[in-house]
């Protein structure tokens, strides 16, 4: 049998078919030689049709929220070669592929999110419900060539990933979380947005993923001067695709979650002074606005407690005047029982002595 000129692709097809035919051809059944025309023709057919035939559909890449009031999740697959197509799946964390349906029937386990339509000759749909059990690798698979085409189905749990914000005043403190289902695991990506920018961070970010579950990272970083965002973008990116799946696209789901940092406050400070010696002398200076305030009201104390003194003595003096006054008033002659009459008339020294005249008789 002479070769044909053939792709690269075409010619992988070609011999091996040949090295089926020439294997069976060297087989002795009984010491007869087993070669027969209806073979080689059959050969023949299988190897031409092969050549020519593809999938004019395959599959793609499906993301689908839990919740999602949605049915329509195919995957597709038609080909130009008339036979039955069958589909096998890469279920997550395995080593294998199964077979979900060999061109007759589907396997019993599937039927609870799985439905096959294959109303033409060469298609073979695949309608899936919206459910963490249908998140696999699905393979399509054409019998008697080696066309094959696959594609991921992801399941997530949450419309948007869980965020927290646990900064402090000096540290940034921020965490994302998102859980899905499938062999195609979310990406996480942290920004810090400026006024002059933003820059993809890498330091200070500890992602974790648990395959088939869920997908965490953390941004610990210091407080920097000035006002500030940080973000955190959960997404799907090419380099986390499956070996197992040949559709390139890129699962449609892009959320965005936006912290605002408080900035450091600025020390105010001397143009040309050193950052140190700009915090020491505040600190000082702070000290010593204490400690004078500490006198001040010190020296306050002791001028009220002095006034205060001096007052309650005053109340007393004035009480104790008014206490003899009282006396006085009560008994006047307390003041007249020692007195001589001749006392009682005798002049001040302010009268004058020659008109004094002292009583005698008449």
């Amino acid at each position: 049998m002479e070769e044909m000129n053939l792709s690269l692709d075409d010619q992988d097809i070609y011999y091996h078919v040949m090295e089926v035919h020439q294997t069976v051809h060297s087989q002795n059944v009984n010491g007869k030689q087993k070669k027969t025309l209806l073979y080689d023709i059959f050969l023949i057919i299988v190897l031409l049709t092969g050549l020519r035939s593809e999938l004019m559909e395959v599959p793609r890449n499906i993301v689908t929220l839990e919740g999602k009031s949605s049915d329509e999740i195919y995957m597709t697959c038609k080909s130009d070669y008339q036979s039955r197509l069958k589909w096998d799946l890469h279920k997550n964390n395995d080593t294998r592929n199964d077979v979900l349906y060999n061109g007759y029937y589907l396997r019993p386990d599937a039927k609870s999110y799985c439905t096959v339509i294959a109303d033409d000759p060469g298609k073979c749909y695949l309608r899936l419900n919206n459910t963490a059990e249908a998140a696999q690798t699905y393979i399509c698979v054409e019998p008697g060539t080696l066309l094959h085409a696959s594609a991921e189905l992801i399941w997530i749990t949450e419309s948007n990933p869980i965020c927290n914000d646990s900064s402090t005043q000096d540290l940034v403190n921020l965490t994302c979380s998102i859980e899905f289902r499938g062999n195609w695991a979310p990406t996480m990506e942290w920004k810090e947005q400026r006024n002059d920018g933003e820059e993809v961070l890498s330091v200070g970010v500890n992602t974790v993923t648990v395959p088939n579950h869920r997908v965490t990272s953390t941004l610990v970083t210091k407080v920097q001067e000035g006002s500030r965002n940080y973000s955190c973008s959960t997404k799907f990116d090419i380099s986390g695709k499956s070996p197992y799946t040949t559709a390139t696209n890129i699962p449609d789901y892009n959320r965005v979650w936006t912290a605002s940092v408080l900035p450091k406050t600025q020390d105010e400070t001397v143009e040309g002074s050193p950052p140190n010696e700009m915090k020491d002398t505040g600190l000082i200076a702070s000290l010593i606005s204490g400690i004078l305030i500490l006198i001040a009201i010190v020296l306050l104390s002791l001028t009220l407690i002095i006034q205060f003194s001096k007052r309650k003595t005053m109340q007393k003096k004035m009480h104790e005047a008014i206490q003899a006054e009282n006396v006085s008033l009560k008994d006047p002659d307390a003041y007249e029982t020692n007195l001589n009459p001749v006392d009682f008339y005798k002049p001040t020294e302010a009268q004058d002595t020659e008109t004094y005249r002292t009583p005698g008789p008449v």
